[in-house]
């Protein structure tokens, strides 16, 4: 009788595929994927990905390839036991289509993928989502309706290296467990009360590094404050404070 191996590590390197085929991995007990400098075109050739992994596969990673990509998301709904998902320097573009119901996945990472929209619910159907990460892309707008509602599990946002002028007032509604966010290095200009005073008061790390704020009578309102142990900014302006960091702001010099 032969012996039956499994596998715990799964990758491809340095490929072309126009899909991968369904029943590749039937039978077989694989818990990570990845595909490095590999240009896949689609997760599967039917409407489901990765048949026979359903209950094994925990981590599926993409990372270095240079072509556009519209994965169908939904190709991933069976994969009950996926924790991570993370896709970086592959161009997307977009995330048009929600993702499934992935009732375990708690690390989503999309980096370095060029994307400038997303759907509405896009990420709302992760109930398990701990870290999410959509740094360095060309993100302008979010809404409080791409996560969970409510993110129970959610703890760590990073939205750095994106276009972001602004985030909507409810952003931070119903996360109870959040702890950091990086908002660094994006095109904020102040940091509004209505938008910040529940992460002020709560979070461990609030990143506004590399934004051009303006330190005017809008800051008052957290001086004085508690403040995360790591809240990091620093005034481009008025000039008279230039460079100065916001958690050492007097109320005196802040004006209007």
């Amino acid at each position: 009788m032969g012996r039956k191996y499994k596998i715990f590590s799964f990758e491809i390197n340095n490929s072309s595929l126009l899909y991968i085929p369904h029943n590749l991995f039937k039978g077989a007990h694989i818990e990570k994927i990845r595909f490095s400098k590999t240009e896949v075109m689609a997760l599967s050739d039917i409407d489901i990905a990765f048949e026979g992994l359903e209950d094994t596969l925990t981590e599926l990673r993409a990372a270095d390839a240079e072509y556009v990509a519209q994965w169908d998301w939904q190709q991933l709904r069976n994969l009950r036991q996926l924790r991570l998902l993370d896709v970086t320097w592959i161009s997307m573009g977009s995330v048009s289509q929600p993702l499934p119901n992935l009732k375990n996945l708690n690390a989503l990472g999309i980096s370095n993928a060029e994307i400038d929209y997303i759907v509405d619910y896009a990420f709302a159907d992760l109930p398990a989502l701990r870290i999410f990460n959509l740094m360095k892309n060309r993100i302008s707008e979010v809404r409080r309706t791409m996560l969970p509602m409510p993110a129970m599990e959610l703890m760590f946002i990073d939205l750095s290296y994106n276009e972001l002028q602004e985030l909507p007032k409810d952003f931070f509604k119903s996360m109870p467990n959040l702890v950091h966010v990086s908002l660094s290095y994006n095109k904020l200009k102040a940091i509004p009360e209505d938008t910040y005073k529940w992460p002020v008061q709560h979070l461990e790390a609030l990143l506004f590094e590399g934004n051009k704020l303006r330190c005017d009578c809008r800051m008052r309102w957290f001086i004085g404050r508690r403040l995360p142990y790591e809240f990091v900014g620093t005034c481009a302006e008025p000039q008279s404070i230039q460079g100065r960091k916001i958690r050492n702001l007097d109320f005196k010099e802040v004006h209007c």
